[in-house]
């Protein structure tokens, strides 16, 4: 994951496997799949997601989330707060 709002929108990293129920799944040499129930947060975070990649020169070193920060972020209160508020888009 790139930052926490990631996390929060679309769960830890951005898995390459469709069977795993993420909202956002990467296609080695092809795109992104965005499943159609994402949510409108969801689909607004892919969208930001896309935009930096833009920017991001190839080959660059990224510095992404641990795993840890990852879990401390999915377990912190507010943030499982937030997540409730999400809707499914219409």
């Amino acid at each position: 994951s790139l930052y926490p709002d990631h996390v929060i929108f679309l769960g830890p990293g951005v898995p390459e496997r469709v069977e795993t129920g993420a909202p956002l799944v990467l296609v080695p040499g092809a795109g992104a799949l965005l499943r159609r129930d994402a949510s409108a947060s969801a689909r607004a975070m892919a969208r930001c997601i896309a935009d930096v990649a833009r920017l991001v020169p190839a080959g660059a070193a990224l510095s992404v989330l641990s795993a840890d920060e990852e879990a401390a972020l999915l377990g912190w209160e507010a943030e499982a707060y937030r997540k409730t508020l999400q809707r499914p888009a219409s």
